[in-house]
């Protein structure tokens, strides 16, 4: 017991990178992630991340070939205080679109308020919807908060796709981030 995981997002791009870092700081042991909030496409058993401590100039297939592909319950070996940082997958990007947005509509008129509470859960909620192109983001309980003070609980709705945010949206304060799941386009 008493590992630590955590897992970084690069949601603004250019390809949405992501990666675990897992610190075991006490005795040799598995240690067990629960990755079942990561999109479906990933811990289908296909991805095989990487050990980027593990990497070898003469020898890349050493940082892969000692990681199990990615499960929604995810169990991995760990040395008695010893680390990894684990890469080679990517979440998307999450790109926010031009201007302050009110309300949207999305075209085909889906729209879902997200259960999550933090930026990365309602980007990884939309990330596992197959209806979901677009969060918006309410900032109205950003509006006056003091930088020391811890934020408030993330307000988002999940929307489908919106080809003219003009025409779809209302003006207002909130963000409306689009999801580019591939990355950025080149």
């Amino acid at each position: 017991g008493g590992a630590l995981a955590y897992l970084k997002h690069d949601s603004m791009g250019p390809d949405g990178d992501a990666a675990l870092t897992i610190f075991n700081p006490g005795a040799a042991q598995n240690v067990t992630l629960d990755l079942s909030s990561l999109p479906a496409s990933l811990i289908d058993g296909s991805v095989v991340p990487i050990d980027l401590l593990a990497l070898d100039a003469n020898d890349a297939a050493a940082a892969t070939s000692a990681l199990p592909p990615l499960t929604p319950s995810w169990t991995v070996k760990m040395g008695a205080g010893k680390m990894r940082l684990v890469a080679g997958f990517g979440l998307g990007v999450f790109a926010p679109r031009a201007g302050k947005k009110g309300s949207c509509v999305a075209d085909d008129a889906y729209s879902k308020r997200s259960g999550a509470s933090t930026l990365q859960a309602c980007f990884l909620e939309c990330a596992a919807n197959d209806q979901c192109e677009n969060v918006l983001l309410d900032a109205s309980q950003y509006q006056s908060i003091y930088f020391t003070e811890a934020p408030p609980a993330a307000v988002c709705i999940l929307l489908g796709a919106i080809a003219d945010p003009a025409a779809a949206c209302t003006d207002g304060d909130n963000t409306l981030v689009t999801a580019l799941l591939d990355g950025r386009p080149q």
